[in-house]
Formats: C-alpha cells, structure tokens, sequence
C-alpha cells in the first residue's frame, strides 16, 4: 500500500509538472546575423508550445538603433542608421502566459559600418598650376591601393565666380583635371565633374566617394 502511495504521488508530481511545462511556450527570436549600417534589420519571434488558450502579446525592446515598425507584434524592423560599428540586439518579452514562465529572447544583429564620403580637398582657383598640383594629390590619393579598394567614384564639383572669366576657369579647370586624372590611369568611369552654383570666386571641391557611400551635394552657394 505505501509503495503505490508512493507512485501516485510521483505520479501526480509528474503530471503537475507536465501540465505547467505545456502552459509555458518556447520562444525565440530571429535575425539576420550581419547587415550593413542603413540596411534594415527585422527580428522575429518565434513561439510554440503554451497555453492554447493565450493569445500572446509582444514588447520589444533594443539595445540601439529605434524600432521604426512593427512594436506589439510578432516582427519588428529597426533603423540602423548611424549605429555602424556596433550591435543591435532586440529582447522581446510574451505577454499573456503564466507569470512564472520563462516568456523572453533575444537576437544580435551585427552593423558593418559604411565608409564615409570624403572632402579630400578645395580651394580657390588661383593658377593653373596650383589646381593641377591639387588634383594631382586628389587622383594620387585615389588611386593608390586604399582607395582603389575601397572607392567607386570621385566626384569634382566646380564652383564659378561672379566675375566675367568665370565660365572660361570653369573650361580650363574642367581639361586640367581630366588631364592629371588620365596621367594618373584614371578612366571617365571612375569620376564625375559637376558644375555648381556661382559663387564670390571660382573655387572647387574634390571627393572621394567609398563603395556604397553616399555620393556628396554640391555645398550651398554663398
């Protein structure tokens, strides 16, 4: 007799034990495991298991970007703009089920940084020569193995004055800069040159542009 008392306890333990293991779901959370910064980056929680009769209920949380959709339900979109370099983990937490069942997870997502746009240089437009050494250093720059790695375009913007030889420096800024960028192997595919809006005197801008950065705007006139 003690013996069977024995075993329907257990017994009844064990089922206890199985009816709260079948109140409480099995969660985890999903994602991509690298993006790059920009890019958006979905997590989704994945639940099974639990008390049929729950609908559940979601709260997200992160540890950086901003959740830009999708808070209080099963997927979230968060914007990873300006968080390259880092990580952003989303921990979302079940509402609904038992207290004292185990209802969070979580997911990390790496942000490869994207490389910056670079004002290499500018200047007035003074002499011919001195605007050739300074586009003979920007294409230098360029072609070097840094860059030759890292970038898919140059972009010049030429800014012309207000005075009357200003379209004629434009002309002969636009042929000197072709010329030291072929000298250097530089190919019209790799460079663009823009005319700008005018301004007080005729000046320039030389930029880098890195693969998948962001291609610069001429600067505001003044």
């Amino acid at each position: 007799m003690k013996k069977i008392k024995t075993f329907l306890f257990v017994a009844s333990l064990f089922l206890v034990s199985y009816g709260y293991a079948q109140k409480c779901p099995n969660v985890t959370v999903t994602s991509p495991s690298a993006i790059k910064e920009g890019e958006p980056a979905i997590f989704t929680a994945m639940v099974s298991g639990g008390d049929p009769n729950v609908t559940p209920t979601y709260n997200w949380s992160v540890s950086s970007g901003t959740i830009s959709s999708g808070q209080g339900t099963s997927s979230i979109t968060v914007d990873t703009k300006g968080i390259g370099g880092q990580s952003a983990t989303a921990t979302v937490e079940l509402g609904g089920f038992d207290r004292s069942c185990s209802t969070s997870a979580s997911s990390t997502v790496s942000i490869d940084e994207v490389p910056k746009t670079e004002l290499h240089t500018k200047g007035d437009y003074t002499t011919p020569i001195l605007f050739t050494e300074a586009a003979n250093k920007f294409v230098g720059d360029f072609m070097s193995a840094y860059y030759v790695a890292e970038s898919t375009k140059a972009i010049v913007f030429l800014y012309p004055g207000k005075n009357a030889s200003a379209a004629a420096a434009i002309k002969q800024m636009t042929s000197l800069a072709k010329s030291s960028f072929a000298t250097f192997g530089m190919k019209p595919a790799m460079y663009k040159i823009v005319t700008a809006g005018k301004r007080a005197k005729t000046s320039y801008e030389m930029w880098i542009v890195p693969k998948d950065g962001e291609a610069p705007m001429a600067t505001p006139v003044h």
